[in-house]
């Protein structure tokens, strides 16, 4: 191509300065807590610029930091990607973005299938990668010998692309405050800590995946967590790896708003397309998602790329189909609420006849014999039905090939299928008749209707995490939730600013016969992905996160229909009017709900008569916050900051016994926990010793432990919500350490650690 001239360069390299300072500006501001910094009211307010700044570069070497172990993953995933493509379809639109999802999801279940066999090493785990980046270059290489192989010097993006700088600064900024610190809407990453890094720790150190009796999500799919698996075998320990998985989970999410930018710009242009992807970036929903090593953008990603293929009109139908059903089953093993929704939205596309439009075939006939009768026409009649159910069966097999390993993996291990679900039809498992009712109480609900509908609005359509925007949230915390619903935002009276531009762009994108069919199959999973989680999940607002990929689509579709309308004042474009509003308007709400959703800390007020409160730390006191130094100020009592838990300061032959708290990813000394849901050893011994507290001690001493540690704030909760083992109460606990002599080590109120004489 030719080469720019001057004055592109100028230009372009001022675009480019411009758009790094906005970046800059995006991340100061994030870091800082707002457009002034923030300080606590009784902490050092002089050198704060300095230690600000100091977090900023925090934030650059953590980056920096992890970019060999994600590049050489990256590397690896596009490699892998490359014999999918060419083995299902070789002529197919958007291939770059599809290709890493097909590599994805085929490294992701590598990873499952060597840690199910005990080989998933630090060896393997950069070999695998190592293959997929030979594999990568030597299609480079092949690319540049042929002349296919253009690289454009001076890249162009839309000017939409803009309108996500500064929300992806924010995302770099949450990457880089570790687990425990941010999301007080998710419990600040409870998951996180107990199991989506918890689990690969230990089978790390035990060197396979396997099922642990005392931790009952180590039998969901867990795909995702076999890659956090991987990359704490790339970085020497899952504790070394924590930024790096949260910064492949945000790199993930990049790649479902490129899948989304991707459909938009196969219907309209650029600026449209981009801004598609910069919505859904921007939704505050996706940016806890993706800054916490949770699953549900990997799962977004491989459907999103499932529903790409499937609308992919130059591609062989039945082999995108059976491409589409494996993603989809990889879905699934993402996360299993999500297959729930996307699989059965992705078979009545087909059904629907959304995935590929119909097709009029020629008959071809034969001149009349001599009877005068024309013979039957050859070739087929209609190519129709057949097809359809021809598709609809591929991506079912996909599906069900996908998802077959992880059935015979349950079933071997359980004899249930689908542990821990499917209970009444297939098993408790390992569980006993109180742990089973457990969690069917805590995860399918039974709702009225008019609670199905409330809990819709509260928990979607005016829920501050998909868009809705409204007052400001206030500094404290959400003190009307209930206690089993901790998944929702402070905030009341919310215009659904996201959802009103899914419908506008909806009802443009209908009108137009090109946009109509899209524009069909996004509503459609929308529709899906509402029925299944009000028919068949416990309502938390985070399992509709796969709602928000389709509404981005239909917001680009619909602002490549409003850049054709007349312009305002004929020069001010009603799509520029549009992306300013609705991108401004969501940004705002991310950085806002970021602001207070940082960790808790219990301070003073600045006057005598103002009793102490919880307020936010500003985001500058926990970036970059691992490991935290030993400082008085951010001790651990206070909740504000993981790091050292106390237990780490037993001597190293110690042994904990863990009530009622499954948060232990920090805990670095030997000890035994078990979930919400699994069965607490203490109660069996309670039972066992008729409630003898001297026998009790004795029994915990004959079994190794020197210590217990009581969760007494997580006891109280989980008694008033899920249930609970009756005979471990607050009272029965503090009687027994009582009467048995227990000496406490340290008491913070919300917990205590003994230690047994």
């Amino acid at each position: 191509m030719p080469a720019p001239s001057s004055s592109h360069r100028i230009r372009h390299l001022a675009i480019a300065a411009g758009a790094l300072a906005l970046f800059a500006a995006a991340v100061w501001v994030a870091v800082q807590g707002g457009l002034w910094p923030q300080n606590l009211p009784s902490g050092p307010t002089a050198g704060l610029r300095t230690q600000i700044l100091g977090k900023v570069a925090g934030v650059a070497y953590i980056l920096i930091g992890s970019l060999p172990v994600l590049a050489s993953f990256w590397l690896g995933v596009a490699g892998l990607g490359l014999p999918v493509r060419r083995l299902f379809a070789r002529q197919i639109q958007d291939r770059i973005p599809i290709q890493l999802a097909a590599g994805l999801g085929l490294m992701l279940l590598a990873d499952w299938g060597l840690g199910l066999a005990g080989w998933l090493n630090p060896w393997t785990a950069w070999g695998l990668c190592t293959v997929g980046t030979l594999l990568f270059l030597w299609h480079l290489t092949d690319a540049q010998r042929r002349g296919l192989l253009q690289i454009e010097r001076w890249p162009n993006p839309p000017w939409t692309v803009l309108l996500g700088l500064p929300v992806l600064g924010l995302i770099l900024v949450a990457c880089a405050c570790p687990p425990g610190t941010l999301w007080s809407v998710e419990a600040f990453g409870y998951d996180v800590l107990s199991y989506h890094l918890e689990l690969p720790r230990e089978w790390l150190a035990a060197g396979r995946i396997s099922g642990l009796h005392y931790n009952v999500y180590s039998y969901l799919p867990n795909l995702v967590e076999a890659g956090y698996m991987h990359l704490g075998a790339m970085s020497g320990s899952i504790y070394s790896a924590i930024y790096t998985t949260q910064l492949f989970d945000a790199s993930v999410a990049g790649l479902a708003a490129w899948l989304a930018a991707c459909l938009v710009r196969r219907y309209g242009g650029s600026p449209a397309a981009a801004l598609a992807g910069v919505v859904f970036l921007a939704t505050p929903w996706v940016l806890i998602a993706a800054t916490l090593p949770y699953d549900e953008m990997v799962g977004v990603a491989l459907g999103s790329a499932a529903f790409l293929l499937l609308l992919d009109d130059t591609a062989p139908a039945r082999r995108v189909a059976l491409w589409a059903g494996l993603l989809l089953g990889a879905a699934t093993l993402a996360k299993l609420p999500m297959g729930a929704m996307l699989v059965p939205a992705a078979g009545l596309m087909v059904l629907l006849h959304l995935d590929h439009p119909p097709r009029v075939i020629k008959q071809e006939t034969q001149p009349a014999t001599a009877s005068g009768i024309p013979p039957k026409p050859s070739g087929p009649k209609t190519g129709r039905s057949g097809g359809t159910l021809v598709r609809f069966g591929l991506v079912a097999a996909g599906v069900l090939l996908a998802v077959s390993p992880y059935l015979i993996r349950n079933a071997v291990w359980t004899g249930n299928p689908v542990f821990p679900e499917g209970i009444g039809l297939f098993g408790r498992g390992y569980w006993g008749k109180a742990q089973a009712q457990r969690w069917e109480h805590a995860h399918h609900p039974a709702f009225t209707p008019a609670q199905a509908l409330r809990n819709l609005a509260d928990r979607w359509l005016l829920d501050a995490g998909f868009g809705g925007v409204g007052p400001v949230a206030g500094p404290g915390s959400a003190s009307g939730q209930e206690a089993y619903d901790i998944t929702r935002f402070p905030r009341t009276g919310l215009v659904p600013a996201l959802w009103l531009s899914a419908l506008l762009g909806a009802i443009l994108a209908l009108r137009s016969p090109v946009l109509r069919r899209p524009a069909l199959a996004m509503l459609l999973i929308i529709a899906v992905s509402l029925a299944v989680w009000v028919l068949a999940t416990h309502q938390q607002s985070r399992f509709l996160i796969p709602t928000i990929w389709p509404a981005c689509v239909l917001v680009g579709l619909g602002m490549h229909v409003a850049g054709r309308l007349r312009p305002i004042g004929g020069r001010l474009g009603w799509s520029l009017v549009w992306a300013l509003i609705l991108t401004g308007l969501l940004s705002f709400d991310s950085f806002d709900i970021f602001f207070h959703q940082t960790a808790l800390r219990r301070v003073a007020g600045p006057e005598a008569s103002i009793p102490p409160h919880l307020m936010h730390l500003p985001p500058w006191l926990i970036v970059d916050s691992l490991p935290v130094q030993r400082n008085p100020t951010l001790a651990m009592q206070d909740g504000a900051l993981p790091g050292d838990h106390v237990i780490n300061n037993l001597p190293p032959d110690s042994r904990t016994l863990i009530v009622a708290d499954a948060t232990v990813f920090y805990i670095r000394r030997p000890i035994s926990y078990h979930s919400a849901f699994d069965p607490d050893p203490l109660g069996a011994l309670i039972r066992a010793s008729q409630d003898d507290a001297p026998k009790v001690t004795a029994r915990l001493k004959a079994m190794g432990f020197t210590n217990v540690w009581v969760n007494w704030s997580e006891l109280d909760r989980l008694h008033r919500t899920y249930g609970y083992d009756p005979d471990v109460t607050a009272r029965s606990v503090s009687s027994l350490a009582q009467r048995g002599g227990w000496r406490v080590l340290a008491n913070y109120g919300w917990a205590t650690l003994f230690a047994l004489r």
